[in-house]
């Protein structure tokens, strides 16, 4: 076998998890919502791999590495705002019908 990084590992086993779920068409509301956490976390896991590949080379990282690396994290951001509940926000209240 051969020897990962826990960065690696966790990378590949975030890429096994997504590719395991059902395809889009055939997923559930439940099977949806996992699948947009399990995205989530191989973004994470990507960005974190990147950062230990960036850091063991030992040299900047380049403009356009840079740039994806930023693109990453604003989608990390992006994906962790849309799954937060706004605790601000009124609570929907339905209508009592009598």
């Amino acid at each position: 076998m051969i020897g990962r990084t826990p960065e690696e590992q966790a990378y590949l086993d975030a890429w096994v998890d997504l590719a395991n779920m059902p395809s889009a068409p055939d997923r559930s509301v439940a099977q949806e919502a996992e699948a947009q956490r399990a995205k989530l976390h191989l973004d994470e896991a990507e960005l974190n791999h990147y950062n230990a590949c960036i850091a063991a080379r030992g040299e900047p990282e380049t403009e356009a590495e840079r740039a994806g690396r930023l693109g990453l994290e604003e989608s990390i951001e992006r994906q962790r705002e849309r799954d937060t509940p706004d605790l601000e926000a009124e609570p929907e209240l339905e209508m009592e019908i009598s």
